[in-house]
């Protein structure tokens, strides 16, 4: 009986060890492949739709061949670990030389998303400004209007039928910011709120005695002056 028991004991023990040696061969395998870069030359990017879920995620890097079929259940492992899988952020993700499956999670995790920029000078007319909104790939600008008149860009912004001057005298000249999928109006909502903000600034400014009546009346003396 003792030795029976000996030998049950003997064959637990090399199947533990056996087990031991494959999980830690297994561990070792997936630390390499979470800290090797998923494309060691060049670059690419990965756009992820709002509420997408992590196995969508999976598919469109095995679609643009930035991981194999092979390759999943390693990610939805290392997704589960960080907890990222239900965690997603929408947005388009830049993937370079450097990037590991475990900066790419980390980046879904936080949304660092690439990020681009549209400049709106000053003194520019309505077409130039729509014209140049139009022409950025990442925007979206199905919903800006298609004449090139003042009126079309006051209907757009809800000004239409009030007491304003031009409508680009109400966009603010600046550089604005935004993420792939933006709509075009955004920018110009952005750009009339921030012009609201600056009036609204100078004319909390103006002493007792001025003759401006409004922060409106700012707008039109700025106007004067250019």
């Amino acid at each position: 009986m003792a030795s029976r028991l000996a030998r049950i004991a003997q064959a637990l023990s090399v199947a533990l060890l056996a087990m031991l040696v494959a999980l830690a061969v297994f561990a070792g395998h997936l630390y390499r492949f979470a800290t090797s870069p998923i494309q060691p030359q060049g670059e690419s990017h990965l756009v992820v739709p709002e509420r997408a879920s992590f196995q969508a995620v999976i598919g469109r890097l095995i679609e643009q061949d930035l991981a194999t079929p092979g390759d999943a259940p390693k990610l939805k492992l290392l997704a589960r670990y960080r907890g990222v899988a239900s965690r997603v952020h929408a947005g388009e993700y830049r993937i370079g030389p450097e990037t590991t499956p475990l900066s790419l999670l980390k980046a879904l995790e936080e949304g660092d998303v690439v990020s681009y920029s549209v400049t709106l000078p000053e003194g520019w007319r309505v077409a130039q400004i729509l014209e140049r909104l139009r022409r950025i790939e990442a925007l979206d600008s199905s919903d800006l209007p298609e004449g090139p008149e003042d009126r079309d860009l006051l209907r757009l912004l809800g000004l239409l039928g009030k007491e304003r001057a031009h409508a680009e005298g109400w966009l603010f000249p600046d550089t604005y910011r935004f993420q792939r999928g933006t709509r075009a109006q955004r920018i110009l909502e952005r750009s009339q709120q921030r012009m609201e903000a600056v009036l609204q600034e100078e004319w909390a400014q103006c002493e007792d005695g001025d003759t401006l009546d409004s922060p409106y009346d700012v707008l039109i003396l700025a106007s004067i002056v250019e």
